[in-house]
């Protein structure tokens, strides 16, 4: 098999593994109980809120994958117009139980091939998926499908390989013989060289925990350069 043959079975794999772990009534359960008060999930947000600063009240916000909404009603509660997507019916179902207000939408979508038209969204958030995704391909795909629905910033978390936590467990991989396929960090230049094959730059960058965590965000923006 080839190089590029391989890349593809990896990519498909991977992206096949993380729908399949989070497409179930038992996972969307759990998941909405994660992060809720806790002061990771309060770092997270403090990085979304930095990386929309100068953003309109009221523009139309993506969010995907969504969960079960914990971002998804943060955002609106900094008064923002939300359409929050999961590809997992589940995670859509116990996300929208709460759902009082009409500025928020949830909906089923793929973000490999996402349902609406060109430009569609002042903005996306694209919270805790990258780090899913170690096959370039993957990332490369999903970036691009942002950007086509997309004409504001696309704001991204990954997991960046040159902090503590990610040293570690990069470590630990070593010692135990392991290689994982999911909640792999990446090395920021890898990441940029992806980002920048899709027409992207990145305009800023926020962290939870400088150097110690290995959650990062990225506002990302237009800019010319190949289609990946």
């Amino acid at each position: 098999m080839s190089l590029m043959e391989k890349t593809t079975v990896l990519s498909q794999y991977t992206y096949e593994v993380c729908k399949n772990r989070f497409s179930t009534e038992t996972a969307a359960q759990i998941y909405s109980t994660r992060h809720t008060l806790s002061k990771k999930g309060r770092r997270e947000k403090a990085c979304i809120q930095a990386a929309l600063l100068g953003l309109p009240k009221n523009s139309l916000i993506l969010d995907l994958p969504c969960g079960t909404g914990r971002i998804s009603y943060f955002l609106h509660e900094l008064g923002y117009r939300v359409i929050a997507a999961d590809y997992s019916s589940h995670m859509v179902e116990q996300a929208g139980k709460e759902l009082k207000d009409e500025n928020i939408r949830f909906e089923q979508q793929d973000i490999m091939s996402i349902q609406h038209a060109d430009n569609s969204f002042q903005a996306a958030i694209c919270n805790r998926l990258f780090h899913h995704y170690p096959a370039a391909e993957t990332r490369r795909l999903a970036l691009k499908e942002l950007m086509r629905v997309t004409d504001g910033p696309i704001i991204i978390s990954f997991f960046n390989s040159l902090s503590l936590s990610a040293c570690f467990s990069k470590l630990k991989n070593i010692l135990r013989n392991r290689q994982p396929i999911d909640r792999v960090p990446i090395s920021f230049y890898s990441f940029k060289k992806d980002i920048e094959a899709c027409g992207l730059r990145i305009e800023g960058s926020y962290f939870c925990r400088f150097g110690i965590s290995p959650q990062t965000y990225l506002r990302l923006v237009g800019s010319r350069g190949e289609v990946c």
